[in-house]
């Protein structure tokens, strides 16, 4: 169904037409219930939890969290999604697209940087050029260490929403598109996209998240094992 099944839609072996359209639902499901988070009275504590697990997880990878700048980032999107609802209240539709560019734009280099900091740290006994990185480098599924950060399927699907990878054909390239300013259009740079890019850093935050307290589990029960012995 999902090979003879006609599109427009471009496809490949691995984003066929019916995976892009699951990935449509759930994008239309998971915007619905992170917009209950991201409003003018919530999006404080929420900024607030990202910076907490950002903290835990560069304190796992021995990264400076005050050097890498990282509180700083979260806290100039914090400021943008609260200038964002109030030229939603005052009805100010250019600025309110500005800022939807900006939080796009700005969220975009900061996925980037935050997975850097991390590959560095993860590689830190094989140089690599600072030239290299980049998100279709880091979302390569050819680059191991990410695959066992994130898993296959979600680097996959994260650059299919930011970089295309390798593949210009399928997917959004939100980031190149946003920062050359092609393939869009002013109806392209609205709330949708914002949410959209805030969901893939939140995602990304939340699976390394998970992947440092099941290693810390790993360790802590062979330290009582042993401890027995």
């Amino acid at each position: 169904m999902d090979h003879i099944a006609t599109s427009n839609i471009p496809t490949d072996s691995y984003f066929f037409v019916t995976k892009q359209q699951t990935l449509n639902l759930y994008d239309h499901s998971f915007l619905l219930i992170l917009q209950y988070y991201v409003n003018k009275d919530k999006i404080q504590e929420f900024v607030s939890m990202l910076a907490s697990l950002t903290t835990f997880i560069f304190e796992n990878y021995n990264i400076d969290f005050k050097k890498s700048e990282m509180g700083e980032d979260l806290n100039i999107i914090l400021n943008l999604f609260l200038s964002l609802f109030e030229a939603e209240k005052n009805k100010n539709m250019y600025l309110k697209t500005g800022l939807n560019y900006s939080l796009i734009m700005f969220m975009c280099g900061v996925i980037e940087k935050f997975l850097r900091l991390i590959h560095k740290e993860v590689n830190k006994e094989i140089y690599m050029s600072n030239d290299w990185y980049s998100l279709g480098n880091l979302l390569d599924v050819g680059e191991k260490s990410m695959v066992e950060l994130l898993g296959e399927h979600e680097i996959r699907v994260v650059s299919y929403y930011l970089s295309n990878g390798k593949n210009m054909k399928i997917g959004h390239n939100f980031r190149n598109n946003f920062a050359h300013y092609k393939n869009i259009k002013i109806k392209d740079i609205d709330y949708g996209v914002t949410l959209k890019t805030l969901n893939i850093f939140l995602t990304i935050v939340n699976t390394i998240s998970i992947k440092v307290l099941e290693k810390q589990r790993t360790e802590e029960k062979t330290t009582a094992k042993d401890e027995k012995l």
